[in-house]
This record gives structure tokens, sequence and C-alpha cells, in this order.
């Protein structure tokens, strides 16, 4: 009985040998890389388009409208790269990974003031999913938490109207 068992054990890691080569040759053979070669891939291209047709389509009137001695645009910036947590907070870590990943389609820097004047998403229709409207609304605390204008601009309106009325929030912010 025991010497069955033994020829049995000894077929099972002859096939577990086998299974594993075979596996890893498909893996291979898929573009799927083994953990040696790992250093050596980078699974990463660049992106072909930076924007979307309707942020490069906004984009390019309001940068063409906006008064560039006084402002810079800054599209599509991390949340996290202008608003901090409360380190004293002991949920910092919680909080810091609600924003880690957002950002915002623009902000809208004072030259002069050296600060943020005010920050600009445009919304589409996925901003109409559950998802997205609580997101929305919780940026939206947010930033008025921190005392930030933001203005939010729905995509299919006229650019060039919605970029007058940021104009005019920008310069009744200057008076």
């Amino acid at each position: 009985m025991g010497f069955i068992l033994f020829v049995l054990f000894i077929l099972f890691v002859i096939w577990a040998i086998w299974f594993i080569k075979r596996l890893n040759k498909e893996n291979q053979s898929e573009g799927i890389i083994n953990i040696q070669d790992e250093e050596e891939y980078l699974p990463y291209h660049a992106k072909l388009y930076f924007f979307s047709r309707s942020e490069k389509e906004f984009f390019n009137i309001l940068n063409s409208q906006v008064d560039a001695i006084r402002y810079t645009i800054f599209p599509k910036v991390r949340i996290g790269d202008f608003i901090e947590v409360d380190y004293n907070d002991r949920y910092n870590r919680t909080w810091r990974n609600k924003i880690q990943s957002k950002h915002i389609d623009f902000l809208v820097w004072d030259l002069v003031e050296g600060k943020i004047a005010l920050a600009i998403e445009l919304d589409g229709d996925s901003h109409n999913t559950t998802k997205m409207m609580d997101r929305d609304d919780f940026v939206n605390k947010l930033y008025k938490k921190i005392g930030l204008k933001l203005v939010r601009v729905r995509v299919g309106t006229n650019f060039t109207e919605e970029i007058e009325k940021i104009k005019d929030a920008l310069y009744s912010q200057t008076l």
C-alpha cells in the first residue's frame, strides 16, 4: 500500500512540473512575462490624446479669451496637488485617499496674486451617473470648505458664453 502511494506521489510531482512548465510557456506566448523579466518590462505607452474633444475645445477658447498677463490655465490638475488634508486628523489616510486620484479639469492661476483664482469642471454625460453625482457632491463641498470658487460647465453648452461668465467671475474677484 505504501509503495502505491509513493508511486502516485511521484506521478503527481511529475504531472505538476509538466503543468507548470506548460502554463509558463503559454503565458510567455500570450505576452505575459516571468517574474524574472519584471524589472525590464514596463507595460506603458503615451496616450494618443491628452484632452477629450470637449476639453480641448474649451481649453482653446478659454486660453484665447482670458488675460494671459494676469492668468495662467492649468489643465487636469490632481486635487491632492493643491488641497491638503489636516495632518492632525487621525483619519488622514482615509481622507487623503478620497482626493488622491481625483482631478479638476482646469485651474486658473492668478499670476498677480500668486494663488488659484478658480477651478473649472466640465460636466459631460458621465456626470449623470449616481457615482459621479456623489463624487460631484463631495467635490462641491470640498471647494466650498477651502473657499475656492468652482465653476461647472455642461458639455454641449455654448463654451464662448460660458467663458464670458467665467471672465466676469474672475474680473469681479480682482476689483
